[in-house]
């Protein structure tokens, strides 16, 4: 079983992109794979980050229009309220709420609810920095959220969530999404095709990679 990390954010709108790659490398290669969720910190504080890269681009409708254009590139279409009139105020809800589901309920309740709360934001404008409507997400997955919300309480999610950053920094990674396999040898960073991602995992699970030698 090839162990691949998968660092993205939820409010990224290239990590939003490479979710049909994901589900695709999920669909072809899922049973030689063990693709653990990390996430990155990019949106933690949103509107100073709109403030300081946006700030003479148009701000929030600059950003809003970038993100469309992305979006059309790949023949999908954005709700029209999405970092418009819906601005999220950080990731950090959205994230501390996945590391707690993975947490309690394992790792595919945790991929099947990033990929919800991604389209609740992208597709359905929803403000996924506000602890009720991710709340309001998991229970449409069947969640139970007791234990969810007592894992968040404990403190124990932000821990979780920490070592997430901790391993990205130690990775080097800052951008999403990203893909790192081979103990961290192998990188695919960004916006990177689905083949070009089949080609690396592929060749790992078929010749195994190699241990690293003393020279």
């Amino acid at each position: 079983m090839l162990k691949v990390d998968y660092f993205s954010d939820v409010l990224c709108v290239w990590a939003f992109i490479n979710e049909k790659r994901l589900e695709e490398v999920e669909l072809q290669l899922g049973k030689d794979l063990d693709i653990q969720l990390q996430f990155l910190p990019n949106f933690a504080s949103v509107y100073p980050k709109i403030d300081a890269g946006w700030n003479h681009r148009g701000g929030f409708e600059g950003y809003a229009d970038h993100a469309r254009e992305v979006a059309e590139q790949f023949d999908m279409s954005l709700h029209p309220d999405t970092w418009t009139a819906v601005r999220p105020t950080t990731s950090m809800t959205a994230h501390a709420c996945l590391k707690s589901v993975q947490a309690i309920h394992g790792h595919a309740k945790a991929r099947e609810y990033s990929s919800a709360l991604r389209s609740a934001f992208f597709m359905e404008a929803k403000d996924i920095s506000r602890v009720d409507v991710c709340e309001s997400i998991a229970k449409t997955l069947d969640i139970d959220c007791e234990p969810v919300k007592d894992y968040l309480g404990s403190g124990q999610a932000y821990s979780d969530l920490n070592m997430d950053f901790q391993r990205a920094k130690d990775y080097q990674i800052s951008v999403s999404p990203a893909w790192v396999f081979n103990e961290g040898r192998q990188k695919l960073i960004g916006n990177v095709g689905y083949r070009v991602i089949e080609a690396n995992l592929k060749e790992l699970i078929i010749e195994k990679p190699l241990k690293q030698n003393w020279c």
